[in-house]
């Protein structure tokens, strides 16, 4: 409890808080970060949230999404959160430049790379970050309302896979017991998150269908998403998320990888596993990390050259006996 006595004393001080998302920032980030903004609010706080990214379609919904505040390279704040963020570099430059200049920066994350980058750090492998934020919460006397509620609910579920992956705990569904008592819309946050595919995703998926590479005997499936992809169906970044789940579920893959050109530069990797297989392993030696479910990194080449290196990692595993029995 000192350190959650320590964090409440820096927020009862704090004139000035900053909360900010990462860079291609997904429900658990998005919900975790507007869920604090919220709270802190309520508490009687004047916080800046930095969404310095596109915001999916499927999070627009959430309470205070909409307030992001201008980045401005002169402002200072007293106490600094990042969450769901498992190393600096992912604030973005921009909003790592603010965390840098802030008095008190706090980590919040569930992400087992995590080193610790902050002034104080509140890191846990649990489900989900909003998991962890909601216990922060709840023991530092801080309010959970309604719009509060609706976006942890929504950053457990999304990063839970709807309550399915192996780090839901009782744990987890007590909370989410507890988030439906104050009076969610649960219909509403279900049909963003998981009923609310657009034409063009739909399309973007079909075409990911058809670039589909199935290997090792049908364990691995393999997709990729190009720009020139992205572009041909008139779909956003955003509406890549849920392609690497999509082939993961097909019967009998082991291993789901989905590759797609970075907005910025090189390419990244996302992977997905059932059974014996820890997608953070391989994650980690492309300089990402995640968790054994879920797992992704980021590649320094093009698609092709992002495929090749992945495949022979993954081949390496496999002949070592590591990923597959």
């Amino acid at each position: 409890m000192e350190k959650i006595n320590n964090l409440k004393k820096k927020i009862v001080e704090a004139t000035s808080i900053g909360v900010a998302s990462h860079i291609d920032p997904d429900g658990d980030n998005l919900g975790s970060i507007c869920a604090l903004k919220k709270s802190l609010e309520i508490f009687g706080k004047e916080v800046f949230l930095y969404i310095d990214d596109q915001i999916p379609r499927s999070y627009q919904f959430l309470p205070g999404v909409d307030e992001s505040s201008e980045i401005e390279t002169n402002r200072h704040h007293d106490l600094f959160f990042a969450l769901d963020c498992a190393d600096q570099e992912r604030l973005g430059k921009r909003v790592g430049d603010l965390f840098d200049r802030a008095k008190t920066k706090v980590v919040i994350d569930h992400h087992l790379t995590n080193q610790g980058y902050g002034d104080l750090n509140f890191i846990e492998i649990v489900s989900s970050t909003g998991e962890l934020l909601y216990e922060i919460l709840k023991q530092a006397d801080l309010p959970i309302d309604e719009k509060v509620a609706t976006c942890l609910y929504t950053a457990i579920s999304s990063d839970t896979g709807s309550f399915k992956y192996d780090s839901t705990s009782s744990r987890t569904h007590e909370i989410a017991a507890d988030l439906l008592s104050h009076q969610i819309d649960l219909n509403e946050i279900t049909i963003n998150l998981y009923q609310r595919r657009s034409l063009a995703k739909t399309n973007l998926l079909m075409r990911a269908m058809q670039n589909l590479k199935i290997l090792e005997d049908g364990k691995i499936a393999l997709t990729r998403i190009s720009l020139d992809d992205l572009d041909k169906v008139q779909a956003e970044h955003s509406d890549t998320d849920g392609i690497v789940e999509f082939i993961r579920d097909i019967d009998g893959v082991e291993l789901a990888i989905f590759l797609k050109d970075s907005k910025r530069s090189g390419s990244k990797i996302s992977m997905r596993s059932k059974g014996d297989i820890d997608a953070s392993k391989i994650a980690v030696k492309f300089g990402g990390g995640g968790h054994k479910r879920a797992a992704g990194a980021s590649f320094n080449g093009d698609l092709d050259q992002c495929q090749e290196a992945i495949l022979k990692v993954v081949n390496d595993e496999i002949n070592a006996g590591n990923s597959f029995n």
